[in-house]
């Protein structure tokens, strides 16, 4: 026997991993696994681990023995019980009358289907985990952050060992993670007298590890670790369920002002602080992390993630966001209140009119910002045609591309890729959703001889009557070959040549796509004048 296939039997490393470890509150613990580990054609080892829960009063008795208590629990069943006198029938939730409980259920369908691997459905309520199809259970927190809590994979679940003990607390049990592995070796064995069997019981854990000679097959001996391991719960305060779970919330200190010494003068948050309504001032990129993810929504003056939290901003600056210090404290967590502290200037200028008006005289103000009035325009323009069309002059966005009208806005930096992606997104909205079937009922025989859609709106807005549209078609072909120079292709001289001739004035990009975003709201106001126009919508009938 080689001291290489002596070291596997003596399984020392095994006994390190499963029994006497710290398990870390973040790692994804394995609770159940089933695996043969072959090499050279031949099983070398095999492991098996099977985790279940059980009251805390029967701890102790498990314990004291290395075996099982019994493995792949949750099936409900009815155990008939016979005396003397009457036969009882009683219905069992778990499938056993010992009060143990699954974390975690694995079906069989006798191979005429795989077998089904999958988390408690109490376990999964009360943490509200979201399945993904890949196998991944997630959690939601209350800034919208998700966090990997369980995987199932093939033969093997993990499951955090935070929210395992969590669960614990609550259902005042414990976990015994069993486990039974075999490692098997080519040569005889040479295992010391002293050593070839051994049993180890704690408070915590109990194993056993045997060896044996194997008399068939080329494997001539193996060894096997048998025992299980006990999860303890957290304090009831720790576990995360209303009423128990008690904390302090934190809150950032803010740059609110200089003082004579050009030293930062700085504030907590806490709303309760009496300089509430003390504006704080941002870099403009704070944003963009909340234009880059779906689960966030920037609108004109507030910030939505999802259904779980919104912030009052003032987002009518070209170079900075503010926010009153109190709405900073009250409505993020302290880790979102640090990255908006990661963003934190001095003050430079003052709160817009606009936010002022609306917030401390709860007036209607409409916002000068072009990419705030975009989604007006555009919002209009999509409910009067309706009503009065029955269709859509632009037709609303796929799902797979919302995202192009979320995020659109313009950028906090000059950089070239979020011009482009600015410039994609528009070109999808205003001329690739034009509505082209519409247009050809319009257009009737003369649809086959016109291509493109910015043909075909230009040929119907003529026939209308309309020759006022020639500045609108002019900006449609211009960002159409926008985005054929610069996102669509790779950049060469025709995109320089492109840049000279409709940027002459060399705006930084910043304020050449604010100019652009002017003339789409021109152009989307247009259409909402044209949709209004009772002459023109009798027009459209008789043609």
């Amino acid at each position: 026997m080689t001291e290489n296939d002596k070291n596997r039997l003596l399984q020392q490393e095994n006994i390190k991993y499963l029994v006497e470890r710290n398990i870390p509150l973040t790692e994804l613990v394995t609770v159940y696994r089933r695996t043969d580990y072959v090499s050279k054609d031949y099983i070398d080892r095999s492991y098996a681990i099977s985790s279940i829960l059980v009251p805390t009063n029967q701890l102790k008795g498990s314990l004291s023995r290395c075996s099982w208590e019994m493995s792949d629990v949750g099936r409900p069943c009815a155990q008939t019980n016979y005396d003397e006198k009457e036969e009882t029938t009683e219905y069992l939730r778990f499938g056993n009358d010992k009060g143990i409980e699954p974390l975690y259920l694995v079906r069989d369908f006798h191979d005429v289907y795989p077998k089904n691997f999958e988390l408690a459905e109490e376990f999964r309520l009360f943490h509200n985990l979201y399945y993904k199809e890949n196998g991944d259970y997630i959690k939601i927190d209350d800034d919208g952050d998700e966090t990997i809590i369980a995987k199932i994979e093939e033969n093997e679940i993990k499951v955090r060992l935070k929210e395992i003990r969590q669960f614990l607390a609550i259902k005042n049990m414990y976990m015994l993670i069993q486990f039974d592995y075999f490692e098997y070796a080519f040569g005889e064995l040479t295992i010391s007298a002293s050593v070839e069997k051994k049993s180890v019981i704690t408070t915590e854990s109990c194993y056993s590890l045997s060896f044996q000679d194997l008399a068939f097959g080329e494997m001539k001996s193996n060894s096997r670790l048998f025992g299980k391991r006990a999860i303890s719960p957290v304090s009831m305060e720790k576990s995360g369920f209303d009423g128990f779970h008690i904390e302090d919330k934190k809150y950032e200190e803010f740059i609110i002002d200089i003082d004579d010494n050009g030293e930062e003068v700085r504030a907590s948050s806490n709303p309760e602080n009496s300089l509430f309504l003390t504006p704080v001032f941002f870099e403009k990129r704070v944003l963009d992390k909340y234009y880059n993810e779906t689960k966030y929504e920037v609108l004109d003056n507030r910030i939505f993630c999802a259904n779980l939290w919104s912030l009052s901003i003032d987002n009518h600056h070209e170079d900075k966001v503010c926010v009153w210090l109190g709405d900073l404290g009250e409505n993020l967590s302290y880790k979102e209140q640090a990255y908006w502290k990661s963003f934190n200037i001095l003050p430079k200028g003052h709160i817009s009119d606009v936010y002022l008006q609306r917030q401390l005289f709860a007036q209607f103000v409409r916002s000068e910002e072009p990419d705030h009035i975009f989604q007006e325009y555009y919002k209009e323009l999509a409910e009067i045609s309706q009503k009065k069309l029955q269709f859509q002059f632009l037709l609303p966005l796929h799902q797979e591309d919302a995202y192009c009208l979320k995020s659109l806005r313009i950028p906090a930096t000059n950089e070239q890729s979020v011009f482009d992606n600015q410039i994609q997104s528009l070109t999808k909205i205003l001329i690739d959703s034009i509505n082209e079937k519409q247009l050809n009922k319009l257009l009737g025989r003369d649809s086959e001889n016109t291509k493109g859609s910015i043909n075909k709106l230009q040929k119907v807005l003529s026939i209308l009557g309309l020759e006022n549209s020639n500045s609108h078609i002019a900006f449609l072909r211009k960002l159409q070959n926008l985005r054929s120079c610069s996102e669509a292709h790779r950049k060469g001289k025709e995109y320089e040549k492109l840049m000279i001739k409709i940027n002459s004035n060399k705006l930084p990009l910043m304020s050449f796509l604010r100019n652009i975003f002017i003339e789409a709201n021109e152009f989307l106001q247009f259409l909402c004048e044209v949709v209004k126009d009772e002459s023109i919508i009798n027009k459209m009938k008789k043609t």
